[in-house]
């Protein structure tokens, strides 16, 4: 199953992994899956951060780095701005 969405991918895809060593079984796993995602997807960037599974959750900034530099460069490439939200005041409060 995890093979057939590598397939079909087509948007820009971050994927931000962590580097812990603990399962080195799931290495190979994992570098199966990243070869076959970044061989259909031109589009398709890891990142990998120090870390366990959980360091999304434990140290937020390694992961959140990687995002706004994969955003910001999807913004770059699409050479369009993303409009910004604006609020309007409602005058009745």
């Amino acid at each position: 199953m995890c093979f057939v969405f590598p397939l079909s991918t087509r948007c820009p895809h971050l994927c931000v992994l962590a580097k812990c060593d603990s399962y080195p079984d799931m290495r190979k796993r994992r570098d199966a899956i990243v070869a076959m995602y970044k061989s259909c997807n031109k589009d398709f960037v890891v990142a990998d951060v120090e870390g366990t599974h959980h360091v999304h959750l434990n140290n937020p900034d390694r992961v959140y780095e990687h995002i706004e530099a994969f955003l910001e460069r999807e913004k770059q490439e699409e050479g369009r701005e993303q409009p910004s939200a604006t609020v309007e005041k409602d005058s009745n409060l």
